[in-house]
């Protein structure tokens, strides 16, 4: 499975391919599909804010993989150890103009890596599938495998976007879908 690594630097999202782990200055990495046979998909900026209020990692997390778009397949998700609030996922919504909050992130993001490699915590994992409902349909769930003591509690986020065609670029909206936690 090739590795999807998805870095934060110096504000910037930056996307690199690799067969190995190692640290993440921004705390995220992430594997992904195998198979790039359709099209991509964004979630709106306005939905991912929705999504903020209930459960900002569920957020920073669409909003990371919204920088390359969406695909139909599976992925896995590793994320720091490091408090998200609510109020911080704007940030994530526009790398660029944030290099400061993203400076002060990432030094964060590297402490707390050293203690994890230390052995002092483990990383957050979480596993994405986007898959085709029906002809017009596609779901995106999220769920945790391994969790963060401080995230709210929910174990999945299901996405449901309606009224789209998979094999073409598209957006969800609030619109155009329905989501929930659960």
């Amino acid at each position: 499975m090739k590795r999807w690594l998805i870095l934060a630097l110096t504000g910037i999202g930056v996307l690199f391919a690799a067969h190995q782990s190692f640290g993440f200055p921004d705390g995220v990495e992430q594997s992904g599909p195998e198979s790039q046979t359709t099209a991509t998909f964004k979630v709106s900026q306005s939905l991912i804010l929705d999504i903020a209020k209930r459960h900002p990692r569920f957020a920073a997390t669409l909003a990371n993989q919204n920088i390359y778009g969406f695909e139909l397949g599976k992925s896995e998700v590793n994320w720091t150890p490091i408090e998200l609030a609510c109020s911080e996922i704007p940030a994530f919504l526009n790398k660029a103009e944030n290099k400061a909050f993203f400076d002060r992130y990432n030094e964060k993001a590297k402490e707390i890596n050293r203690q994890v490699e230390a052995g002092k915590g483990s990383m957050i994992l979480y596993e994405m599938n986007v898959s085709e409902a029906s002809p017009h349909d596609v779901v995106l769930e999220l769920d945790v495998v391994k969790g963060f003591a401080k995230d709210p509690p929910y174990k999945s986020l299901v996405l449901t976007i309606s009224g789209v065609n998979p094999n073409e670029k598209f957006e969800a909206t609030r619109d155009n879908t329905h989501w929930f936690l659960k």
